[in-house]
Formats: structure tokens, C-alpha cells, sequence
């Protein structure tokens, strides 16, 4: 179905691109034929009904009966959208078609389009940052992801107001090693490389490309700096938060804490796979039965070894790096969870580790 013909109702007629292609693709096409019934008096359905061929016949209890035709004014809102539904709805033309989409998901991309076409918060709870022009599409996209499908809509409007869109040129650099953390970055056109310093050698760790983020691991932590470099490859468009909104925004709806005494019971459940994100040696000292390790230097480059049957329990030393994961995971649409104060405050003689 073209998604442009969703335009044709009051709901949707102002939509962006993203949005009308959301919606086309959530809901599902339904055909129906002269004296087929669409739904019945008392029924209850979670689906909204849009006509977009042919006429349906509206039968109330009262005997009343109302014609309803495609083309007319009455047929750009959906049709009998009520719980329970207030008629009988039949077909009387050879050819029905009918859009049918849950409402919760419906009002869900509904939100999140207009929220992302909005003007910046002015509320007081606001963080703002700067007012600037953020391409509506893109913003819709990345709004829709999954790393932010959990995020509540205050939130999202308050997220709204504090990103800042730049323009930067290639070879720009923006962010440097060692330097301190101050804005987290999504990429709305072109592509960055990530680069390490170690001594006297430069070496690339990852090419990222539009639509994905870099910059959390230094926010994080309070007392890092950033571990590598990011430069632009080729000219490109940015939108950033600052730290103080990320803190405030992100953080909390990207890493999930699991304590130490919820951790017996999740190993007994076999609930989560364990995933342990320090370098080689540390964990061949010590780690976690059944943990596997994937350091988090090459999570980007390796996260399609990891499975999506199940929740990831990231584990490190301290909790820094595992949130660090847990955020970049996250992006990815990964369930994940972070062992509350990482590996090293689980008590000796309790310690399930190998």
C-alpha cells in the first residue's frame, strides 16, 4: 500500500514522510466483499478502522442504518471507533478495503510525529540548549528506534529541546582523545571514523555512519575522558546533547541496573546471558559461569555475535564500562542489564565465579 494515501484522513494528513511509512507499515490491509460483515454491534477490538475503497453499510440498534462512502467527508475519520463498537458494519459495494491499525500504536507514532515537528519546550523543566532547525524525517526515524521507543513522551519533548544541530567538514575533528566529555552525538548525515592513540600509533577502531551515536562512554563516567578520537570523513550534519541533558534524559532510560542480591536468582533462572565486557586478561582471571567476553573496545564491530533469544547482563569491574555497553547496545534495539557496582563488590565467599 502507497503510504501517501493515508493522507486522505484528518488523523494523518499532516504527517511527515517517516511517519505515513510508521503507519503503513503497522497496520495491515483488509479486503471485504458485498454482504461481508466488518465487525458486529458489542464487538471489542483494539484496531481502528480506516475506509479507503468502496461503501460499508452502518446498522444501529435502533434500527437506524447510515451509508458510508470512501469519497465522502465522513469516511476521513475511522469508522465505528468505539469499544465496544456502536454497530453493525457490512459491505455493500462489490469491493471493500479497509486500513486497519491498533490504536495504541497508532497514537504512539501520532506522538511521536508531532512531537518531533514541534516547536522547543519553553516549560520550565526544559534543559535547552539552543533552538535549531532538526530535520523533522530524521528526528521521527531516530525517535522510533528502539533505543528511544521506552522513553516517556515529557521526555521526549524536553529531549527535543536541548539537541543542538551542527555542520561540520571533512577531516573536522570532533571530539579528541583524552579530552573531557561534554556532548553525546547522533550522526543525521555523513559518517565519522573512531580512532585510538597508543603511543606513537594511530589506529581505527570504527567507521560509523548516519543514524548511529558516539560520545557516551566519557558521560557516563564523571571522571573520564574521552578514550579515542572522532573525526568526520566526509562533510556531514550532527545533532548533540549536552552532558547535563544526557545525564538527566538518556541515562536513565538506557541502562537498566540489576543489583547484586537480585544476581543468584537471575544465574539460578538462566534468565540473561552474561556478557563481560573487559579485556582478555581480566577476565581470565576471574569471571562469571557462563559469562562470554566481548570487550567493550570491539562491541560495534562484534555485537552480531551476540544473541537475541534473551536479555544481556553486562558485567565489568566497577559498572562503568558495562553501562557504557548497555547505552551502545541499547541503540541497537539489545534488551540489556548492568550488574549494579560491576564484578569487583560481590563478596568472595558468595561469589559464583570461576
Amino acid at each position: 500500500m502507497d503510504s501517501q494515501t493515508l493522507t486522505r484522513f484528518t488523523a494523518f494528513e499532516h504527517l511527515p514522510h517517516a511517519a505515513l511509512d510508521q503507519l503503513a507499515q503497522a497496520g495491515r490491509l483488509l479486503t471485504y466483499k458485498r454482504k461481508d460483515i466488518l465487525f458486529h454491534k458489542g464487538d471489542v477490538s483494539q484496531e481502528a478502522f480506516y475506509l479507503l475503497e468502496g461503501d460499508v453499510l452502518a446498522r444501529y440498534p435502533d434500527g437506524r442504518e447510515k451509508s458510508i462512502a470512501h469519497n465522502q467527508d465522513s469516511a476521513r475519520y475511522p469508522v465505528g471507533n468505539l469499544n465496544p463498537r456502536p454497530f453493525d458494519l457490512s459491505a455493500i459495494s462489490k469491493l471493500v478495503q479497509v486500513f486497519a491499525i491498533d490504536r495504541e500504536t497508532q497514537d504512539r507514532i501520532l506522538a511521536m510525529a508531532n512531537l518531533s515537528d514541534a516547536e522547543p519546550s519553553s516549560s520550565e523543566t526544559a534543559l535547552q540548549v539552543q533552538e535549531t532547525e532538526v530535520d523533522p524525517e530524521w528526528l521521527f526515524r531516530m525517535l522510533q528506534s528502539p533505543a528511544f521507543a521506552t522513553m516517556p513522551a515529557d521526555k521526549i519533548d524536553q529531549f527535543m529541546a536541548a539537541i543542538e544541530q551542527i555542520e561540520l567538514p571533512a577531516g573536522e575533528t570532533v571530539i579528541r582523545q583524552g579530552e573531557p566529555g561534554d556532548y553525546y552525538y547522533l550522526i543525521q548525515k555523513g559518517s565519522v571514523v573512531v580512532e585510538r592513540e597508543q603511543g606513537s600509533v594511530t589506529f581505527p577502531i570504527a567507521t560509523l555512519q548516519a543514524d548511529s551515536a558516539f560520545g557516551e562512554e566519557a558521560l557516563l563516567n564523571d571522571h573520564a575522558t574521552r578514550n579515542a578520537t572522532v573525526r568526520m570523513v566526509e562533510d556531514g550534519v550532527l545533532v548533540r546533547l549536552h552532558r547535563e541533558a544526557f545525564k538527566k534524559l538518556l541515562e536513565p532510560v538506557f541502562v537498566h541496573s540489576i543489583s547484586a542480591q537480585e544476581l543468584p536468582a537471575l544465574l539460578e533462572t538462566g534468565s540473561h546471558q552474561l556478557v563481560d565486557v573487559r579485556l582478555q586478561p581480566e577476565y581470565a582471571r576471574h569471571h562469571l559461569k557462563n559469562s562470554i567476553n566481548l570487550p567493550l573496545f570491539q562491541l560495534r564491530k562484534r555485537m552480531d555475535e551476540l544473541p537475541t533469544d534473551k536479555p544481556l547482563l553486562l558485567l565489568c569491574d566497577s559498572g562503568v564500562q558495562s553501562r557504557a555497553a548497555a547505552f551502545i547496545l541499547k541503540e541497537k534495539g539489545f534488551d540489556t542489564a548492568v550488574l549494579e557496582g560491576g564484578l569487583s563488590q560481590l563478596q568472595p565467599e558468595k561469589d559464583p565465579a570461576e
